[in-house]
């Protein structure tokens, strides 16, 4: 930790080094960034694109009848029903965390509050570096918004094409939105429903006398009520940028309208790639879900660990947080500092005739416009989810339930809602976790 500090603290840091170098960077007249854009752009532009092909690859994982989604949905199942688990240890170790008289998250809550408070904080320093960015009278800020104020006043522009298509979905008889809405009522409505625990047992978390959400609370409110807080000058940096005439916003909205008409757009290929990895019987996802498996039912688990090793960090008296935020406040302070550099660099994209953006945007409008559009058989798959008699969303629901009901309804019964179960000083049972603190 002496030694990070010592790092930051010199004159000639590599701090300062690693800034010098990134505002040259930004500075020479064939940089590397206007290399990669430029590379970007003939992705974009070949006929027969990687981006043509990845998307034209997804349209057959919600096509297949034994579809990887469907595995994948049924191997989570089978994680919630567990009696003993990890999404029950993984909620018995996040209660301990809270219910810690010294907890990491009481110091961290504290020690922002300091940061807050400082006069000179480094906070104040980044909102008036942003401040000065709204201010100048062409910043690509103003530039963006006029850019998207023209994509939506164009009477065939992508977002009217968007919208057609989403009503469309809406307007059908039998439409997946509404088997979503009956399935989502249908756990409302049941008298022991998961949702209700969980309401209950969220409502113990706040009626705690001392709780850390009551403390979160208090430190947010001290930022408010400052007379000269850091909130009032970005909200009122923000508005500048909404009422320049020709703000930033409004050409960035510009170049994305031909992304929509290209007739062979790069997302039908991007989603076209995507097949292989759901349709191995030995899928990566089915490895994942099994590994994660294994971190939770470790009695000494690598999360424990975590835990303890955050509190260490936030109870130092000296922490490396402390020194991170003194060496964020130097960055802000500079008069020729990095942020400058790359605000004036964003700008030039921008304002270049046949820019990246421009190409990237004329390439998805087409997405859209196609009759067999990947987007038309993404609704249509997602319909068959919501119609099986036995869908996977209807066994997730009932996973959910399993859960909370496990968990919430023996501290609903045996617990006061001001007294969680499982205190510190308490006993254990074999299926709780073990003290972050032993």
């Amino acid at each position: 930790m002496a030694l990070s500090r010592s790092a930051f603290e010199l004159e000639d840091s590599p701090l300062q080094h690693a800034m010098a170098l990134s505002r040259s960077v930004f500075e020479l007249e064939d940089s590397p960034l206007q290399h990669a854009m430029a590379l970007s752009r003939s992705v974009f532009e070949l006929e027969d694109s990687p981006l043509q092909h990845a998307v034209a690859c997804t349209r057959s994982v919600f096509e297949l009848e034994d579809s990887p989604l469907q595995h994948a949905m049924a191997l989570s199942h089978s994680v919630s029903e567990l009696e003993d688990s990890p999404l029950q240890h993984a909620m018995a170790l996040s209660r301990s965390v809270f219910e810690l008289e010294d907890s990491p998250l009481q110091h961290a809550m504290a020690l922002s509050r300091s940061v807050s408070e400082l006069e000179d904080s480094p906070l104040q320093h980044a909102m008036a570096l942003s401040r000065s960015v709204f201010e100048l009278e062409d910043s690509p800020l103003q530039h963006a918004v006029s850019l998207s104020r023209s994509v939506s006043e164009l009477e065939d522009s992508p977002l009217q094409h968007a919208m057609a298509l989403s009503r469309s979905v809406f307007e059908l008889e039998d439409s997946p939105l509404q088997h979503a809405v009956s399935l989502s009522r249908s756990v409302f409505e049941l008298e022991d429903s998961p949702l209700q625990h969980a309401v209950a047992c969220t409502r113990s978390v706040f009626e705690l006398e001392d709780s850390p959400l009551q403390h979160a609370v208090a430190c947010t409110r001290s930022v408010f009520e400052l007379e000269d807080s850091p909130w009032q000058h970005a909200v009122a940096c923000t508005r500048s940028v909404f009422e320049l005439e020709d703000s930033p916003w409004q050409h960035a909205v510009a170049c994305t309208r031909s992304v929509f008409e290209l007739e062979d757009s790069p997302l039908q290929h991007a989603v076209a790639c995507t097949r292989s990895v759901f349709e191995l019987e030995d899928s990566p996802l089915q490895h994942a879900v099994a590994c994660t498996r294994s971190v939770f039912e470790l009695e000494d688990s690598p999360l424990q660990h975590a835990v303890a090793c955050t509190r260490s960090v936030f109870e130092l008296e000296d922490s490396p947080l402390q020194h991170a935020v003194a060496c964020t406040r130097s960055v802000f302070e500079l008069d020729d500092s990095p942020l400058q550099h790359a605000v004036a660099c964003t700008r030039s994209v921008f304002e270049l005739d046949d820019s990246p953006w421009q190409h990237a945007v004329a390439c998805t409008r087409s997405v859209f416009e196609l009759e067999d559009s990947p987007l038309q058989h993404a609704v249509a798959c997602t319909r068959s989810v919501f119609e099986l008699e036995d869908s996977p969303l209807q066994h997730a629901v009932a996973c959910t339930r399993s859960v909370f009901g496990l968990t919430c309804s023996s501290a609903l019964s045996h617990q006061s809602p001001a007294s969680p179960q499982a205190l510190p000083g308490e006993e254990r049972t074999s299926h709780s976790p073990p003290d972050p603190r032993s």
